[in-house]
């Protein structure tokens, strides 16, 4: 199947706001974590999907 110019922006489209929405519910679940499983929510920075380095070990 051959994709349209106009098929592609749509697309492109819905990725960027399907990422927008999981990068904000993201930062209001590590928000949930710091405040009621601080130990939980320091293994989720660690392994921050954000951060290529990112390891989980304490360092």
């Amino acid at each position: 199947m051959l994709w349209g110019q106009k098929d592609k922006e749509h697309i492109k489209i819905d990725l960027a706001r399907a990422y927008k929405a999981l990068i904000k519910e993201w930062v209001f679940y590590m928000e949930h974590l710091s405040k009621d499983y601080p130990y939980l929510y320091s293994f989720a920075v660690r392994k921050n999907p954000f951060n290529k380095n990112a390891c989980v070990e304490i360092r």
